[in-house]
């Protein structure tokens, strides 16, 4: 099973709150588990360089799908309107979480 979930990653930076902590346990148990991919669904804007998160955040060993757009325009106009449709970012096939 593919799960792909959608993060703030600034709530997952090191050191964090217990939201925080809460977030990585729960995105990064599944990963350890066999059968199950766990992917991070995020804004372009947080990936680094090499295309990954940074290096203080613990989920920066999750693969990453990213949509291009800034991460609260899109947001506000996720939940405002029902646009963009974010379907289109998504890889085939995975079912969709909403964490952190």
């Amino acid at each position: 099973m593919s799960l792909l979930s959608f993060v703030h990653p600034i709530r997952t930076y090191q050191p964090c709150s217990g939201v925080g902590r809460h977030a990585n346990n729960v995105l990064l148990r599944p990963a350890q588990r066999e059968g199950l991919r766990q992917e991070l669904f995020c804004s372009e804007g947080w990936l680094e360089q090499d295309g990954t998160l940074s290096w203080k955040m613990p989920l920066r060993k999750l693969p990453v799908h990213a949509f291009r757009y800034p991460e609260n325009l899109t947001e506000r106009c996720w939940k405002i309107f029902g646009r963009s449709r974010m379907d289109r970012f998504v890889p085939d096939g995975g079912l969709h979480i909403r964490a952190g």
